[in-house]
């Protein structure tokens, strides 16, 4: 473990021909007296010197009666085991932990004093290192800098906050967008689904239409890094394969193409039918591969599985 940053009094007393005597245990001897103290009092833990040794964190966690607690390196009790859970580790000294007591969510430093007490339903991991996402009784979410438990986004304002790499997805009503954590839109609020952060800065975007008196979705693409969301392939087509190695597969009308990137990066705004992409090469068929889960179940045409995938019916369990 990372060494405490108080080093306890190895001193003892003992009575030698009747004088009272001062000795001092070695650091081992300490750390060993210590884990015995602590298996003797029911901590529900195995704590041995080699483990402790082999700890890289500045606090370890130990278990009693089904509470959690820490202690330091030197095998003594910082933090007395009361927490029905824990989310975080004590790196540092400097860490904050997030930690939950009678169902309820706070934040506690190092020597156990609360930064945030256990008061939320739900708390989110610690953003840009003093905010969080947190959620009341009333299950609405804001976002709270823990250093002024000023609400930096006020409760009520989205339906619903999550963590989307270094941003925020929020929702509201039935659509979805992008900001961050001081509440400036990345991507506007108009989507109906927004993937994961694919290929480190991309997010492929689903959003509904009126077409024919018909409500259908179409897909796109925007590209994180440009902060105003300007580098997009607007929603277009009728799917997007997973984004891979900069390039992605999208099909339109039972015609597919393949998209570059790279190029994307050199536009600020994709028109369907620009040179972004291939002409569309083929007509969808659905005849080959029978039998297997990546077009029975999840219905790849025969060209997605011989490009995307090469031809390999497993490799699906591979893409994100």
């Amino acid at each position: 473990m990372k060494r405490f940053n108080k080093i306890p009094d190895f001193s003892f007393t003992y009575t030698s021909n009747g004088k009272c005597c001062i000795g001092h245990y070695s650091e081992n001897s300490y750390i060993n007296g210590s884990i015995y103290h602590l298996k003797k009092n029911g901590i529900g833990m195995l704590i041995t010197e080699e483990i402790l040794n082999n700890n890289i964190d500045y606090l370890c966690p130990i278990n009693k009666n089904g509470k959690i607690g820490f202690i330091n390196s030197f095998a003594e009790i910082v933090i007395e085991p009361q927490f029905d859970n824990v989310d975080d580790h004590f790196i540092t000294s400097e860490s904050l932990v997030r930690v939950c007591k009678n169902e309820r969510y706070g934040i506690i430093d190092s020597k156990g004093n609360y930064v945030v007490d256990c008061q939320y339903r739900n708390l989110s991991s610690i953003l840009e290192g003093h905010y969080v996402i947190t959620q009341n009784e009333f299950y609405q979410y804001a976002v709270i800098d823990i250093n002024t438990k000023n609400e930096v986004i006020p409760y009520g304002k989205y339906n619903q906050i999550n963590i989307k790499g270094m941003f925020l997805q929020v929702k509201k009503g039935s659509f979805i967008g992008i900001i961050d954590i001081y509440d400036n839109i990345i991507v506007p609020l108009k989507y109906k689904w927004i993937s994961p952060i694919e290929n480190s800065s991309y997010v492929r975007v689903v959003k509904s239409f009126k077409e024919d008196d018909k409500i259908v979705d179409r897909w796109g693409i925007i590209d994180l890094p440009n902060l105003l969301g300007n580098r997009i392939i607007e929603p277009y087509y009728d799917y997007i394969n997973p984004i891979k190695d900069m390039m992605v597969f999208a099909t339109k009308s039972n015609k597919r193409c393949c998209i570059d990137l790279c190029e994307m990066r050199d536009v600020q705004e994709y028109v369907a039918g620009s040179s972004l992409h291939t002409i569309f090469e083929r007509e969808s068929t659905y005849n080959d591969y029978k039998g297997s889960y990546v077009k029975d179940v999840m219905g790849y045409d025969d060209a997605t599985i011989s490009d995307a995938f090469e031809g390999d019916i497993d490799a699906y369990w591979n893409i994100d």
